[in-house]
């Protein structure tokens, strides 16, 4: 049975289904074919939601959430802004230009195109945690900024419950 999935993976390979055309185009189809700007957007949307559960964590009151709501809008702007596709996609795009000779890049962008991508190719689970740790650089690019956002903000509401 395998052989017949290999063998028919192989026949639409040869029968030019693949994304044909020069390097840069293969790899845009495996890109927008694997959803990465749809997984960034997911992440910034989970931020979003942790984030708004900040006040409760820190017990604030009604007439602190201003503070709250303006350094939520600066955090979420500096996200926004460095987890961005147009920051993220060159590390993602040298990633698969690195990691993939130009027949492995059509056999994989040949799998997204006809919608038969049901294995992962030997690379893959190296290219993920590759994926991965450039998200998660991304993150630790922005942790100090985003913490000392924090801190200020929970020294002004610190600040403000002091003063009533």
């Amino acid at each position: 049975m395998r052989a017949w999935i290999v063998g028919g993976f192989w026949l639409l390979v040869a029968s030019g289904v693949s994304a044909e055309g020069d390097r840069s185009e293969v790899i845009d189809v495996i890109i927008e074919g694997a959803g990465y700007e749809q997984y960034l957007e997911k992440s910034y949307s989970r931020l979003s939601d942790d984030l708004k559960k900040m006040p409760g964590q820190l017990k604030m009151s009604e007439s602190e959430m201003p503070i709250f709501d303006r350094y939520y809008a600066q955090i979420m702007q500096l996200v926004k802004e460095e987890w961005s596709w147009a920051n993220v996609r060159d590390n993602i795009y040298a990633l698969y230009d690195d990691s993939f000779t130009d027949a492995e890049l059509e056999i994989i962008a040949t799998m997204y195109e006809a919608d038969a991508i049901n294995t992962i190719t030997k690379k893959m689970p190296q290219v993920t945690n590759r994926a991965n740790e450039i998200a998660q650089d991304n993150v630790k690019s922005i942790l100090p900024e985003i913490k000392a956002l924090t801190k200020s903000m929970a020294e002004k509401v610190k600040s403000m419950r002091a003063a009533k």
